[in-house]
């Protein structure tokens, strides 16, 4: 009798969840992915389809949903730069401590909200099999997480250029979880006559001219937020100084380059 080939699969069930652990939400880190971060720790494993994915939420105790996120944990193929990966039964390597790096500006909480209630942070750990082991974490202060509520000033004010009657600023727009209304510049010279300069919110640098030379100015930026001109607060200021050349007999001389200025964040 002629002999007959017979093709197999091997099909792996999941029936139960994945296990969680321990979890750990740290706030306000400085080396974190946003400017604004919080890293959440999670250690969790499946050893019959691995944790491919973790979803998180932030909800409000009254229910309001600020954001959701999904995160993956992706198969490791050199399990021998990770001695504590484990083997699902399909033979995938997975890490079972994950860490995700956490906006604080996810929070979603307004520049002028009064009652900024306790949010919870709920986790959704999954195995391969989409099912789902869940914790909560609570995030009682809100208001502690760097970002909220703040106001932050323009970073890296430089002075680029300076000359008998003129000045150019440069600035990093600062990091935010809000936007900005505008920028205002208070610039004072040694008479104590103070001049105020309104900026638009996408510039990065200014010009400024008509200052007088061989003269000695203060000035402070300030970084406006809220929803219009009648209705604003600011950050704290930016200051610095310096002094004008003196007055240059020919006029297409180039800007000379700034040699002593005083910048104080």
């Amino acid at each position: 009798m002629g002999s007959q080939a017979i093709d197999s699969t091997t099909i792996h069930f999941d029936s139960t969840p994945p296990r969680i652990l321990s979890s750990n939400l740290n706030y306000n880190i400085e080396d974190g992915q946003y400017k604004l971060s919080s890293r959440l720790t999670i250690n969790a494993r499946d050893n019959d389809s691995g944790v491919p994915t973790v979803k998180i939420r932030i909800v409000t105790m009254s229910g309001i949903e600020k954001y959701k996120h999904e995160f993956k944990n992706p198969v490791v193929e050199n399990t021998s730069l990770c001695p504590s990966c484990y083997e699902d039964s399909i033979g995938n390597s997975y890490r079972p401590s994950m860490s995700f790096e956490i906006n604080n500006c996810w929070m979603n909480v307004g520049i002028e909200e009064n009652n900024t209630e306790m949010h919870t942070l709920e986790i959704g750990v999954y195995n391969g099999a989409m099912l789902a082991a869940m914790q909560i974490e609570n995030i009682t202060d809100v208001k502690s997480l760097k970002g909220i509520q703040q106001y932050f000033g323009v970073e890296n004010l430089t002075i680029t250029s300076i000359s008998d009657t003129s000045i150019q600023l440069k600035w990093v727009k600062p990091e935010t979880c809000y936007d900005l209304l505008g920028i205002k510049l208070m610039l004072t010279h040694s008479h104590n006559i103070t001049e105020e300069h309104k900026i638009f919110k996408s510039a990065r640098t200014v010009y400024i001219g008509n200052l007088n030379p061989s003269t000695s100015y203060t000035f402070q930026m300030f970084a406006k937020y809220g929803p219009d001109e009648d209705n604003f607060d600011m950050s704290a200021p930016v200051e610095g100084s310096f002094s004008t050349a003196a007055k240059l007999e020919h006029r297409d001389f180039k800007e000379i380059l700034v040699q002593n200025v005083i910048l104080a964040a």
